[in-house]
């Protein structure tokens, strides 16, 4: 749930009953945009690990961002039956989507990866993924959650996240940070990209990386459009 509260007076004016869909919703939107800004130019061939909610709303909001292409999606999970039935769900929504039934071979062909997993060990070897691939790392969001071979990590050319406080202490980038190979100024902040203060990839054989642990920010941007829609808030 969500509380919004009058900056006049502090008096609570809103309880938003979603039971986790606004966070689900801006998650997905949040990973999306990482995708969209990082990924090779003209990138068709994404690669999801995951057969949650936030595979299904990775790919909706990625395929809303990309008006001038279908994209085409490739599901991955533990269980293959899973990874059929979101598959098709993704279908059903209109989008282009098929089960992958060998995680390296499709790693391999990836131009995106989306990662959706509560993992604690690594799922995506570093050898499986080739020059100019992205990867949006979406599912660790706690300490000792892993699904990226700490040595790919390393390998990449670009490491990009929402917040370094946050990521390396319990994102994505926690398990190389915790040998010492990573430090916040080997990071760059996705904000620095969007407003166009860092120039994100440079060319198409680079490998980037985009963790994303979540910002309190976009549960304020939230309320915000509330408030506009209000006018009540304050």
């Amino acid at each position: 749930m969500n509380l919004v509260f009058s900056t006049k007076t502090g008096a609570p004016v809103a309880f938003l009953q979603d039971e986790g869909w606004l966070t689900d919703i801006r998650t997905g939107i949040g990973g999306a945009l990482a995708t969209q800004a990082l990924a090779v130019e003209g990138f068709e061939n994404v690669l999801i690990i995951g057969t949650g909610l936030q595979a299904r709303h990775q790919a909706q909001c990625l395929q809303q961002l990309i008006a001038d292409r279908r994209l085409s999606f490739h599901i991955w999970g533990r269980s293959p039956d899973q990874a059929k039935a979101t598959a098709e769900d993704l279908i059903a929504m209109g989008l282009r989507a098929e089960r992958a039934d060998d995680l390296p071979s499709a790693c391999k062909t990836a131009q995106a990866i989306i990662t959706t997993t509560p993992a604690q060990s690594f799922l995506i070897a570093n050898d499986w993924v080739q020059p100019g691939t992205h990867i949006s790392a979406i599912g660790a969001d706690c300490p000792g959650k892993q699904e990226l071979e700490a040595d790919l990590v390393a390998r990449a050319d670009l490491l990009v996240c929402d917040s370094p406080d946050q990521c390396l202490d319990h994102g994505e980038f926690q398990t190389l940070a915790k040998t010492g190979r990573l430090t916040e100024a080997d990071v760059t902040k996705f904000g620095n990209i969007l407003s166009e203060a860092h120039p994100g990839r440079h060319s198409a054989d680079q490998i980037t990386i985009a963790d994303l642990t979540g910002l309190a920010a976009q549960d304020i941007a939230i309320s915000s459009a509330l408030q506009i829609e209000t006018g009540q808030l304050g």
